[in-house]
């Protein structure tokens, strides 16, 4: 009988010794919030034209028109 308590507590000890413990569940991260991409910034023409609204400069064609963009010229044909 006491053979048997033995071999009893030895096959405990190796099925525990051999035994995977359970994988730990980790949480499901927090969903990421979608961000707005910003708009290209404007091109020279774009500024160009924007100020052509603004000052409406008849006497001369658009083509001959020059205007200076953070000290750049920027002329059509010219970006």
């Amino acid at each position: 009988m006491g053979g048997a308590v033995v071999l009893l507590l030895i096959g405990v000890g190796v099925i525990a010794a051999t035994h995977e413990p359970e994988p730990e569940v980790t949480p499901d991260p927090p969903p990421v919030e979608p961000v707005a991409i910003p708009e290209p910034p404007p091109t020279c023409l774009d500024q160009v034209a924007e100020r052509t609204r603004v000052e409406a400069d008849l006497s001369s064609k658009w083509e001959q028109r020059v205007y200076f963009i953070d000290g750049r010229p920027c002329m059509r044909g010219y970006p």
